[in-house]
Parts: structure tokens; sequence; C-alpha cells
């Protein structure tokens, strides 16, 4: 059976919201919204990893803070991350040049990802058995609940699923807006609202779940999660910020709650500069020689 293509000489049919243009043509839908296709958005999203994944490697500059709605301790973080990506995971070397928690002093750190293990060193915290990294097993106080760098908030691959991850439906609401500044050699630039109720800023899907470290502080993400991404002609991501709400609600805990969790709501705003993509990183977990076998150590300064 032969297959007949159809063409219409003119069926055209708009359907305008919030910027968002819904065109029948040629027998297809085609979505725009402020100009650009809703599936070419989705495309340089969701593509994000594999074309980080080709580029191998790249460094990550990066500020992330916490800040409460109401009250409560504080902590921000500055530094750098040189990552290796990968189809079964990604590694990272990074230096936290700053620090600064409310309550203690402001101190610096370094940390190894290797999969989903990572391990940390601090002038802050010095073991009692004089090894210099504090290993995933170790339990740890920095004096202020958020301090611990560890929590993933200032970790690229924890928000890389943010863009890979992203839905159809999320892609239908990024579009180049006006209100993002350019970035230089960056010429697609995509504000996003993953989650548009509550109801979806807390599914499985949109966002994708909060890691382990920092899902022990909250267990509930604000709506809707606001982030920005700025992509180059290759389709590399270059910069990305991320504007999140996050909580602690005991009666979404199977467990019966206990202490450590921050009260309220809190904001927390991340971003990332990538660039030096496919420079030579290497990134190896510490000997075990050089890893503390304490079963928890605490700030010494």
């Amino acid at each position: 059976m032969s297959r007949r293509w159809i063409t219409y000489s003119l069926v055209t049919v708009l359907v305008v919201l919030a910027g968002a243009v819904a065109v029948f043509v040629g027998g297809k839908w085609y979505f725009t919204r402020n100009g650009s296709s809703i599936d070419l958005i989705h495309q340089r999203l969701a593509g994000v990893g594999q074309r980080l994944q080709e580029a191998g490697s790249a460094r990550v500059t990066f500020t992330a803070d916490y800040t409460p709605q109401v009250a409560g301790p504080t902590a921000k973080f500055t530094g750098t991350s040189m990552v290796t990506f990968g189809a079964d995971g990604d590694n990272a070397n990074t230096e936290y040049t700053s620090i600064e928690a409310s309550g203690v002093k402001e101190t610096t750190a370094e940390s190894i990802r290797v999969g989903d293990k990572v391990w940390l060193t601090t002038p802050a915290i010095k073991p009692d058995d004089g090894r210099r990294w504090i290993g995933p097993g170790t339990a740890r106080s920095f004096g202020n609940i958020l301090a611990d760098p560890t929590s993933g908030l200032a970790d690229f691959t924890v928000w890389k699923p943010f863009l890979t991850k992203v839905t159809r439906n999320d892609a239908f609401q990024g579009y180049d807006s006006e209100k993002v500044p350019d970035l230089p050699g960056a010429p697609h630039k995509y504000e996003v609202l993953c989650g548009v109720s509550v109801v979806e800023a807390i599914s499985t899907s949109c966002p994708p779940p909060l890691p382990d470290r920092l899902g022990d502080l909250f267990n509930a993400i604000g709506s809707p999660l606001h982030y920005l991404a700025w992509i180059d002609d290759d389709g590399l991501l270059r910069k990305l910020e991320v504007y999140i709400s996050m909580a602690y609600l005991a009666d979404l805990d199977t467990f019966p709650p206990a202490g450590g969790h921050p009260k309220g709501e809190y904001y927390a705003r991340v971003a990332f500069t990538l660039d030096q993509f496919g420079a030579p990183v290497t990134v190896t977990a510490p000997d075990d020689a050089d890893v503390t076998t304490a079963r928890g150590v605490v700030r010494s300064d």
C-alpha cells in the first residue's frame, strides 16, 4: 500500500495562551512560545546531558545559598568543580573557596565525588586519628545544620537532571525571555517554571526528587521551581541558575521525625557557570589510609 502525503494549501489554526501559540499547518501541530519551537526547546534542554557527556569534562564555577523565609540558620558556598561526565555517572573534584554560615567562622573545604560517594576535607574539622579525609559513612557536625557542603546544594551534578529529565510539558513553560540577560557565546536562553502547581512540584517527575543528602534536610519542594539556562550553538550548557523553595514536613516522613531539620520554608539559589569543556580531569577516591575511621566528627575551630 502506498503512503499518501496530503499538503494543505493553507490550513492554519492559532491558539494563543500566555505567549504560547499552537499552529496547525500542513496536517501537523507546531507549538511555539515567544517565537521559539517547543520541541526545539525540549530538545536543547533534554539534550544537555548528552552534549556534556560527549564533551567529557568541564570546569564549573558556582555560588549557592540558603535563605530562610522567616528566621533560621543561613549558609553560602562559592567555589569551583572540575567535573567528568560519563554514561555511568559524574565525578568531580571540588574546591570550596568560601563557606559562610551563620554562627560559625568562615572556612574552606575540598571534596571528591566518585559516583554517589563524596569525601570531604576541611580545616574546620580535624579528626582525632589525624587522617585528612572524612568519608561518606562518617557523621559530621559543622556547628550549623546547613553548613555541610556535601548536602549537594552547590553540586552541579545534583541539578543537571532538572534539565536532562525535563518533560515536553515542562519545556512548554520555557522560552527566550527578554528578562534574561544575554550571555556571550550562549545565544539560546530559557526561563522555565518546572511544576506549575503544588501537586506537580512535589511529584517525582517535575522536578526530579532531591538527592539523599539534601533530601535528609528537606522533603518538600515549593511551587514552582524556577530555573534559567543558557545554551550555546553546540548544545553545551554554559550557565544554569536554579531558584527553589524547600521545607521539611513531618507529616510526609515515613519514619518518626528526628532532629536535624531546618524549621520553616527555605529559599535556595544556585548558579553554575561552565567552561573549559574537554579539559583533562582525573578524579580518584582518597586512599583508605587517608580516610578517618571515626564514626563522627565535629568542628574544631
